[in-house]
């Protein structure tokens, strides 16, 4: 298993007038190569939880975290070790962007790891092309490039490092649809080519039904929901009720039930609706 977690509580400001308690005893287990989204709102618990992930954040109390390997419950845990494993990008990553070069930029995690320039140089350009940067853009400044291309730089120099767990907050936001489809194209080439486990916070519910294998629902703290896309989201009245919105494959199910067609509320994908329909009419 990637990813054990056990009890898991977080407050901000603990001991203060203004502690807030953000996560509350949440059990969190992804298995090796899973593929899990994280929905919720503003303030849910979702960017809280995975910022535990590599560090950022150290539990106020948890019961057991287990992650890659590395005991974040021992008196000195591995840290150093555990961020080379979990590579996050967080929201806007192209904010992280330093380097005088692109090259470097990309470079920067495989040189703090002690790598030779060769096995640097090569992680470099592999990465680029993962991302689909074109290498004559390497020897540019960052800041020259796109939005887009600035974006897919930043997401690169996660990658370099070979995370076994990449960790992406909101990493679409922003983007118009055909970069929105790229970035999640990259994602998707990342996780079959190096089997590695994906843990992405999105708000777009098309987007996940289509790459999750498991959908995390988080509301004030707690895990409201976990499962399967299809299990998730034929849950109708909780999504609905905690203010988020229904695939659109699943809000025209439930529609076609509520005017009589009897289709099978675990649709999700439009491709499974075509394929029911057709189905159907034979």
């Amino acid at each position: 298993m990637s990813i054990s977690i056990k009890k898991l509580n977080y407050v901000y400001d603990a001991d203060s007038p203004f502690s807030v308690a953000a996560l509350e005893g949440v059990d969190f287990c992804v298995n090796d190569n899973e593929f899990v989204c994280i929905i919720g709102h503003t303030g849910s618990g979702k960017s809280t939880l995975v910022q535990h992930l590599n560090g950022i954040l150290k539990p106020t109390n948890v019961e057991e975290m287990i992650i890659e390997g590395i005991d974040l419950t021992a008196k000195k845990p591995d840290y150093k070790s555990l961020r080379q494993k979990v590579g996050m990008v967080f929201q806007y990553p192209e904010y992280q962007l330093f380097e005088q070069t692109v090259r470097l930029d990309i470079g920067f995690g495989p040189k703090n790891m002690g790598l030779t320039q060769n096995e640097i140089d090569e992680r470099v350009i592999e990465s680029a092309k993962i991302v689909g940067l074109d290498e004559s853009v390497l020897e540019m400044s960052p800041f020259e490039l796109s939005g887009g291309q600035k974006r897919r730089a930043a997401i690169a120099g996660v990658l370099s490092m070979r995370p076994q767990v990449l960790v992406l907050d909101e990493p679409i936001a922003g983007l118009d649809p055909k970069g929105k489809a790229e970035i999640l194209q990259v994602i998707s080439n990342y996780h079959k080519k190096y089997n590695a486990t994906i843990i992405m916070i999105s708000h777009n519910m098309d987007d996940i039904v289509e790459v999750a294998d498991r959908v995390v629902v988080m509301h004030k703290g707690k895990k409201a929901l976990d499962g399967t896309p299809q299990q998730v989201f034929s849950n109708y009245e909780t999504i609905l009720s905690l203010g988020l919105e229904l695939p659109t494959v699943s809000a025209l199910v439930k529609r076609l039930n509520e005017i009589g067609k009897n289709v099978p509320r675990n649709i999700c994908k439009i491709n499974d609706l075509v394929n029911y329909v057709s189905g159907v009419k034979k």
